[in-house]
């Protein structure tokens, strides 16, 4: 009975501690995926666009094909990387729209919490 009012209370206070305003302005983690490895991973797909053209037009034979593959491959993989980074980026967000970032820290704040006035119980 007692640990059903202190897993009450914590959940209250933590509640409280989300929809105060200056709690909430005091809050301010950056996002989880640097914009550097996104800006990278563009500049990967950029450049190679930008070989594969030039291969194309000046290597012929066995080489032009693989030069081809090559650089198709190179910009298949970083394209991919680049809409990946860009979907985590929006995804751990802390005030962006999804906002995953900030679920996992609510919940796991409540969970430490609860946890810790658990443990401090006789």
């Amino acid at each position: 009975m007692k640990a059903d009012y202190n897993k009450k209370e914590t959940r209250r206070f933590c509640e409280a501690k989300a929809t105060d305003k200056a709690f909430q302005s005091r809050i301010d983690y950056k996002n989880w995926v640097p914009k550097s490895m996104i800006i990278k991973a563009l500049a990967a797909t950029a450049v190679s666009i930008i070989l594969l053209v030039v291969s194309e037009y000046f290597t012929t034979g066995k080489l032009h094909t693989f030069c081809f593959i090559f650089f198709s491959l190179l910009m298949l993989a970083s394209a991919v990387c680049s809409v990946m980074f860009i979907s985590w980026y929006q995804a751990f967000s802390y005030k962006g729209r999804r906002k995953l970032s900030k679920h996992i820290i609510e919940t796991e704040g409540v969970r430490l919490t609860s946890a810790a006035a658990a443990v401090r119980l006789p």
